[in-house]
């Protein structure tokens, strides 16, 4: 039961996640030679991360079974 509340929080973080990088992404500037805001490369990499952890806990689980 510990693991799926696990799974299920990580899966709410990458959600939570994506929707950020939406978000962020529609305050960059265009490749005009702008500043570039880095936040949505940030929340980017911190999806990716997240992804990354959902994908490394099932296969952890599914090895254990």
């Amino acid at each position: 039961m510990k693991k799926k509340s696990v799974q299920y929080g990580l899966a709410t973080l990458l959600t939570a996640a994506a929707a950020g990088l939406r978000a962020a992404a529609e305050g960059a500037s265009p490749a005009t030679g702008e500043p570039t805001n880095p936040l949505p490369f940030i929340v980017a990499g911190a999806a990716v991360v997240l992804l990354a952890a959902v994908v490394v806990l099932t296969i952890l689980t599914k090895r254990k079974k």
